[in-house]
C-alpha cells in the first residue's frame, strides 16, 4: 500500500513537470544554468525541454551562461522595481529559445554581455516596461533577436527596446505596437506582414524579403540614420508614413519607395537607388540646407510641397538633385516649390510632368532646372505659376525653367508670371 502511494506521488510530480514548472530566482547574483539560482531547483532537462517558466525577482541579477542551449516556455525579468537578465558572459555564444512571452518589467534590465553575438528567439510577445537604456541587446557583444510566433506576435510595453539584429519570421503577421530602435540589421521574411503606427528607428540595413512579406507604417516617424545603409524594398510591399533620412552619408535603396506623409532628407545625406527603377509615391519632400540628393529612379508620383534650405551656387553646383537618369517625376496633385530667403535650385535629371488639372506653383527664390535636356510637360488644364522667379540663374529676362530639351503645354494649360 505504501509503495502504491509513493508510486502515485512520483507520477503526479512527473506529470506536473511534463506540463511545466515555474522557477523563481533566489539569489542576488547567479548563473541561469545553476540549480541553486532557482526555487525549486531545476534539473538539467528543465533548461532545455521548452516547458518551464523562469521568473527573476526584484534586486536579483541572473546571467545566462553558455552551459546549455536553452529552451523555455517564458521568462519574466523583475517584479516591478528592479532585477535583471544578462545574456552571455564569455566569448562563447548563448542560444535561448522562448516559446512564449518575454516580459521585462519596470526598473528591470535586459542586456547582452560577453564578447560574441548571442541568439534570442521569441515565439510569443515581447513586452518591455523597462526604460530604454536598460533594455539594450546591442552592446559590445550584441544579441540577434528573432520573433517567430505563429499567432501574430507583438512588441509592446511602456518603453523603447533597443535591438542589435532583429528578424521577424511570423507568417501570421507581427505588430510593432510601440517604438523600437534597431541598431543592427532588420529583416522581415517568410511571408510576414509587419504593421505599426509608431515611430521606428533603423540604423543598420533594412530588408524585406521577396517572399510575400510586407511592411506597413500607418503613422509615426520612420528614421533611417545609418551613415552607410541599404534598404531592400520589394515592389509595393512597403508603405511608410513620415520618413526621415538622417546622419550624413549614403543610403541605397532598391524597389519601390512609398510614403504617405512628408519625407525629409537631412543635411549631407544622399539617397540612391540600385537596380531597376521603381514606382514611387511621395507626399511632400523636405531637403536640408547642405548638399543632398534624392536619387530615385523610375517613376515618381508626387503631390504636395518640395522645400529646400540649400542656397544655390553654379560653381560648385549645389542644386538639390531629384532623381537619376531616366527618372520621370509626375505631379499628380497641387505642387509647390518653396525655399528660404536665399535662392535654391531643384534639378530634375530627366522628365517632369504635371498631370491634367493640377497646379505647380514656383515661389520666390526658386530655380527649376534640368541636368541633361529632359521634358517639362503640362497637360490638359494644368496651370503653372512663376512668382518672382529668382534671376540669379535665369535663362533670359523671363527666367523660365532652364535646361529642358522640350517644353510642351496643351492649349488649355495656363502659365502666369507675377
Amino acid at each position: 500500500m505504501k509503495k502504491s502511494i509513493l508510486f502515485s506521488f512520483l507520477i503526479i510530480i512527473m506529470a506536473g513537470r511534463s506540463f511545466g514548472t515555474t522557477f523563481t530566482s533566489n539569489t542576488a547574483a547567479g548563473l541561469f544554468s545553476a540549480p541553486g539560482s532557482w526555487t525549486p531547483a531545476p534539473a538539467p532537462s528543465d533548461f532545455t525541454n521548452g516547458l518551464n517558466t523562469f521568473n527573476i525577482q526584484n534586486a536579483q541579477i541572473i546571467t545566462m551562461d553558455p552551459l546549455y542551449s536553452y529552451s523555455v516556455a517564458a521568462i519574466t525579468v523583475g517584479g516591478g522595481a528592479s532585477g535583471g537578465l544578462i545574456i552571455g558572459n564569455s566569448a562563447v555564444a548563448v542560444t535561448m529559445v522562448i516559446s512564449g512571452n518575454l516580459t521585462v518589467n519596470t526598473g528591470a534590465t535586459l542586456q547582452a554581455g560577453g564578447a560574441i553575438e548571442h541568439s534570442l528567439t521569441i515565439g510569443g510577445n515581447l513586452v518591455n516596461n523597462s526604460t530604454p537604456v536598460l533594455f539594450n541587446l546591442h552592446t559590445a557583444s550584441g544579441c540577434a533577436t528573432t520573433l517567430n510566433g505563429t499567432s501574430f506576435p507583438t512588441i509592446s510595453g511602456a518603453n523603447t527596446p533597443t535591438f542589435g539584429d532583429l528578424t521577424i519570421n511570423a507568417p501570421a503577421g507581427c505588430g510593432l505596437n510601440r517604438t523600437i530602435t534597431v541598431l543592427g540589421t532588420f529583416l522581415v521574411t517568410n511571408n510576414t506582414a509587419v504593421s505599426t503606427a509608431f515611430a521606428q528607428t533603423y540604423t543598420g540595413n533594412f530588408t524585406l524579403n521577396n517572399d510575400g512579406s510586407t511592411y506597413t507604417s500607418t503613422a509615426g516617424l520612420t528614421t533611417f540614420n545609418g551613415a552607410s545603409q541599404t534598404l531592400t524594398l520589394n515592389s509595393a510591399s512597403v508603405s511608410f508614413s513620415t520618413v526621415t533620412f538622417s546622419v550624413a552619408g549614403t543610403k541605397t535603396l532598391s524597389g519601390d519607395f512609398i510614403a504617405t506623409a512628408t519625407t525629409s532628407i537631412a543635411n549631407s545625406v544622399i539617397v540612391n537607388q540600385s537596380g531597376a527603377g521603381g514606382n514611387h509615391s511621395l507626399v511632400n519632400l523636405t531637403l536640408g540646407n547642405t548638399y543632398n540628393s534624392f536619387g530615385l529612379t523610375g517613376n515618381v508620383n508626387f503631390v504636395g510641397t518640395i522645400t529646400s534650405g540649400l542656397t544655390y551656387s553654379a560653381s560648385p553646383n549645389t542644386s538639390s538633385v531629384l532623381g537619376g537618369a531616366g527618372t520621370v517625376w509626375t505631379m499628380i496633385g497641387g505642387t509647390a516649390f518653396a525655399t528660404s530667403a536665399a535662392p535654391s535650385c531643384f534639378a530634375f535629371p530627366d522628365n517632369l510632368t504635371v498631370n491634367t488639372g493640377f497646379n505647380m506653383n514656383i515661389q520666390n527664390n526658386t530655380i527649376i532646372s534640368d541636368l541633361d535636356g529632359g521634358l517639362l510637360s503640362l497637360n490638359g488644364t494644368a496651370s503653372m505659376t512663376l512668382a518672382g522667379f529668382d534671376p540669379l540663374v535665369g535663362s533670359g529676362s523671363s527666367n523660365f525653367p532652364q535646361g529642358f530639351g522640350t517644353y510642351t503645354f496643351s492649349q488649355t494649360s495656363t502659365v502666369t508670371y507675377s
